[in-house]
This record gives C-alpha cells, sequence and structure tokens, in this order.
C-alpha cells in the first residue's frame, strides 16, 4: 500500500512537473518576462521623448528562441492610437533586438556614416592610451552604434548629436589579459568615453574569457 501511494506521489510530480514545463516554454518564465518587460520599459523611456504616452499592453514569448516579444500602444493625445512591436534577445541582462517604429524613423544611412565617424574617433583616442583592441573582422566596426532618426540635420558626427535611442557599441580586448588587466582597460575605455562627451546607455567590453558592460559610472559584470 505505502509503495502504490508513494508511486502515485511520484506519477504526481512528474505529471505536474512536466505541466510546468510545457506551460514556461510556451508562455516564458514570469520572473524572465518581467526582467525583460522592464529593460523594454527603461529602452522606449531613453528613446523616445514621448514615452509616457506609451504603455505595453501584451507580451509574447518565443519558446524556440526562449526571446520575448512586447506589443506597444502609443496614444498621442490627438485621439489616434499606434501599435508596434519591441523584440528582445538574450538574457541576463536582456537587449533590444527589434523596435518596429523605430525602423521607420531612422534614417539608416546617416546612422551609418555616424557610426563610422564615431567609431573612427573613439579608436583614435584608445590606440592613443594603448588599450589593446582587436581590430580584425566585425570588431573594427561595431566600438559606438550610433542611430539618428530622419529629422536629424547635421552632416558629420560629433558627440553633440543627438542620438535616437540610446548609443551602444561592442569592444572586444586582447585574449591574453588577466582579470586585474582587464578591468583596469576597462576603465580606461571609460573614462575615454567620459571625456569624449559621448552620451551612452552601456558598451559591452569583452574577450573570450571577461564580458562586461561599462556604463557611465560603473564598469558591471555580466552574470551568467
Amino acid at each position: 500500500m505505502k509503495k502504490n501511494k508513494m508511486i502515485g506521489a511520484i506519477g504526481f510530480i512528474v505529471i505536474v512537473a512536466a505541466l510546468l514545463i510545457a506551460y514556461f516554454s510556451v508562455n516564458g518564465n514570469p520572473i524572465a518576462k518581467q526582467k525583460a518587460k522592464d529593460v523594454v520599459k527603461n529602452y522606449l523611456e531613453m528613446t523616445y521623448s514621448n514615452a509616457k504616452d506609451m504603455e505595453i499592453v501584451k507580451a509574447g514569448h518565443n519558446w524556440y528562441m526562449d526571446t520575448y516579444s512586447f506589443e506597444v500602444e502609443f496614444k498621442d493625445g490627438y485621439g489616434n492610437t499606434e501599435t508596434f512591436i519591441v523584440d528582445t534577445v538574450d538574457d541576463r541582462p536582456y537587449e533590444i533586438n527589434y523596435d518596429t517604429r523605430f525602423s521607420k524613423l531612422e534614417d539608416t544611412k546617416k546612422s551609418e556614416l555616424f557610426t563610422e565617424q564615431a567609431t573612427k574617433e573613439l579608436r583614435k583616442q584608445l590606440e592613443a592610451e594603448n588599450v589593446p583592441l582587436v581590430t580584425k573582422d566585425y570588431a573594427a566596426d561595431e566600438l559606438l552604434i550610433i542611430n539618428v532618426d530622419k529629422k536629424n540635420t547635421d552632416k558629420t558626427w560629433s558627440p553633440n548629436v543627438k542620438a535616437f535611442g540610446p548609443v551602444g557599441g561592442n569592444i572586444i580586448l586582447d585574449n591574453h589579459l588577466s582579470k586585474e588587466q582587464f578591468l583596469a582597460e576597462a576603465k580606461k575605455i571609460q573614462v575615454v568615453l567620459n571625456n569624449m562627451g559621448v552620451t551612452y546607455d552601456k558598451i559591452n567590453v569583452s574577450t573570450d574569457n571577461y564580458d562586461y558592460y561599462v556604463t557611465p559610472k560603473k564598469i558591471e559584470d555580466i552574470a551568467y
């Protein structure tokens, strides 16, 4: 009798566990979904001056990619309502992958030009500080990512250019650095960025061994 009860209890636990796994696969982890939602809220506030008129009305989960998508509703005060989608990728922390409204407003050609100009200036200053940059392949063009909207009238990039959304970037350093050396170089990068006057949210600084975010005030390990 006790054996049958034990088997029944184990069977019940297995069924509950299977149901929970199935639920989380379809709907996502509630804690992870909230973290992704918080990232989207912060993104909206940094990207749009009228973010106070925007509301996240629906959240979706891609079970295959384990990512979240949020439907945002924008009311302009004149009775007009616009709906757009913001997708996130990765986790710990989540990143914005795509914003359907942003893509309509962004000046792609000028953004690419400003990114190239800003990266060239940043590279020059980092090399002057002997920061051991990896310069080959994709890393060469991603030191800074500058986006501007179609209303921008600037012809060339300067730190005073008003970016459309937070400035991002990806700086890859030499793999042979110890942790102490890596953090020292990350600090130099932070100082250079701040001295340039770039208004940035966070810049990823990494090697194969370390992955950190540099913000204007701190250097933060990306915890996995």
